[in-house]
């Protein structure tokens, strides 16, 4: 298994209604960012010369190479009530 080292830190933004987490870490010499909100995963592969990582998002998998971006709605949850949240 590849060690994941961790670029920079994880970021929260609080702008009115939508928030999103975004980190940034490199995969087998691959450098990406992550950014995640209430109704969405986007992971960006940052430039370079590694080689095209599998990644696994909402049981959808796709190989990226650098440079590129996927973007992946997520499913509802339940909230408390039980009643289906949908997207923000």
């Amino acid at each position: 298994m590849s060690p994941i080292r961790r670029i920079g830190s994880v970021a929260s933004v609080a702008a009115g209604r939508t928030s999103r987490d975004e980190f940034t870490l490199s995969y087998r010499g691959q450098p990406l960012t992550v950014t995640i909100t209430h109704s969405r995963a986007t992971v960006r592969l940052h430039p370079s010369a590694a080689a095209p990582i599998h990644l696994c998002v909402e049981d959808v998998e796709r190989t990226l190479s650098s440079g590129q971006t996927w973007e992946v709605p997520l499913a509802a949850v339940p909230n408390r009530t039980g009643a289906q949240k949908g997207p923000s």
